[in-house]
């Protein structure tokens, strides 16, 4: 009995150890599956978190992706438009005529306008000028900007001839343009291409008439359809001009040179008249011209211009010199009769003056000192001066001096014209509260020879006088937008 319960319980016994040790392997297997188990699990954690992270990330960059395919959509991109507009109001009189100039209050312009932006490559401007309740038609044109350094524009434009011309007439330094601005071609519908670099430039184009000779032969035309007989004029223009010096923004010396070549605009039948008549450079509130030179039986108009201007620091200069040269054509065979109205048979004596060439010129310089404040030359796509820009809210102060001779006589043995020689010295003060606000003031010294006479109905007794010397004061305020 003994024996029996021994053996089972040694057994027992013996197997105790051995299971033991079975349970402690199993024991140690499953905490070391565990820690893997939590070594996998912390490492998705960690994989999970940085997804968390990096998607955020990935949805700006995608963002950005589709804003840059967005930007680069020429519907969208850099789509904007501004309205533009100016008003000048001046005062004008006349002291020591021999005629009867008056004088008085005056709009001198209002215009209206708009310029579209439309993405990197497209630019467009259109104005009009509402003056004296007329409409009036300025810069028009459509502009491709696409190449580097480059401009092409296509509409009714300035010519690339005159520094002074080019200038807006929200930049010039006194209340008139100078004498040179009465015959350069200004603004023609044409293709005009412009090209620059740091410290040059050039401008070509190829134009036709202006829009508002355009409109005004369509006008004489219905009312009189003699008018239209002759294709309208066209003509090429060029300008170069570079920095000789420019030792920064504010110290410079500038030089250029201008050509342009034209045909006569359309009119009466067989006259191609060209006429280059004008006004003193300022007071333009009455129609008394004292330069008068007109030449018939054009066939083309040579124009030449040198320029010089400069800047340093707070003192500016510009001046140009202008050759206009008048080609005719052959002997005319019939003239025109404005009393009439018709063509007539041309005299021997009128044969032989129509085929004459002519030559006119002009020139003027002007200095400017600005106080608290400067003026800007703009180079890139423009070579000429811009606004002046007050130092401070007090406002800016320019002082102006500039003599002008215009000269359209020419006293050739046969068929003279005794258009008239006039000289004109302007002084003139400028205040700027802002940059686009001016309180202008002018006064003027005028001296024409014996044969600069303005029209008959400006004289006291009728008849045309000789009007030596006479002084213009005139103020202007003017604003822009």
């Amino acid at each position: 009995m003994k024996k029996s319960l021994v053996a089972p319980v040694l057994l027992a016994l013996l197997a105790f150890p051995a299971a033991a040790q079975d349970t402690n392997v199993q024991a140690a297997a499953q905490e070391k599956r565990i820690q893997e188990l939590e070594k996998k699990v912390e490492e998705l954690t960690k994989q999970q978190t940085k997804a968390v992270e990096a998607k955020p990330a990935a949805e700006v960059k995608a963002g950005a992706k589709a804003s840059a395919a967005k930007a680069k959509d020429p519907e969208i991109e850099g789509f904007s438009y501004k309205l533009t507009g100016r008003a000048f109001l001046d005062g004008i009189w006349f002291s020591g005529s021999e005629n009867k100039l008056s004088g008085g209050t005056m709009i001198r312009t209002a215009r209206l306008g708009f310029e579209l932006t439309m993405g990197p490559k497209w630019y467009a401007e259109t104005e009009f000028d509402f003056t004296g309740g007329v409409v009036g038609y300025k810069d028009i044109f459509l502009q491709y900007n696409g190449l580097q350094n480059q401009v092409i524009t296509v509409g009714h434009a300035k010519a690339p001839m005159g520094f002074e011309t080019l200038m807006s007439d929200n930049n010039t330094w006194l209340l008139e343009r100078s004498f040179a601005d009465i015959w350069n071609p200004s603004r023609r519908i044409g293709v005009y291409y412009t090209i620059w670099g740091d410290q040059w430039y050039a401008k070509a184009g190829v134009f036709g008439q202006s829009l508002d000779d355009t409109v005004a032969n369509y006008n004489d035309a219905s009312d009189v359809g003699y008018k239209i007989v002759d294709n309208q004029g066209y003509g090429a223009a060029l300008r170069l001009a570079g920095l000789a010096l420019r030792q920064d923004e504010t110290h410079l010396l500038h030089l250029g040179v201008a050509a342009a070549w034209w045909t006569p605009a359309a009119g009466a039948p067989g006259v191609y008249a060209v006429d280059y008549s004008g006004r003193p450079s300022v007071g333009k509130i009455n129609g008394a011209k004292f330069l008068n030179a007109g030449v018939t039986n054009v066939n083309h108009q040579l124009e030449t211009g040198l320029e010089l201007a400069g800047q340093w620091g707070a003192l500016s200069f510009m001046g140009e010199y202008q050759w206009m040269s008048v080609k005719r054509r052959s002997a005319p065979d019939w003239v025109w009769d404005s009393t009439n109205l018709k063509l007539i048979p041309a005299t021997s004596a009128q044969r032989a003056n129509g085929v004459i060439n002519h030559t006119f010129s002009t020139w003027y310089f002007q200095v400017s000192y600005v106080l608290n404040g400067q003026r800007e030359y703009r180079g890139g796509d423009s070579f000429v001066f811009k606004s002046v820009t007050p130092a401070t809210k007090a406002g800016a102060l320019e002082l102006v001096a500039r003599y002008e001779v215009g000269n359209q006589d020419d006293l050739t043995d046969v068929d003279p014209v005794k258009g008239g020689v006039e000289k004109i010295t302007t002084l003139g003060v400028t205040y700027y509260p802002r940059k686009n606000i001016r309180f202008m003031v002018n006064y003027s010294f005028v001296d024409n020879n014996e044969n600069a006479m303005c029209a008959k109905g400006y004289s006291p007794t009728g008849v045309k006088i000789y009007d030596p010397h006479f002084q213009i004061f005139s103020s202007r305020v003017a604003w822009a937008f």
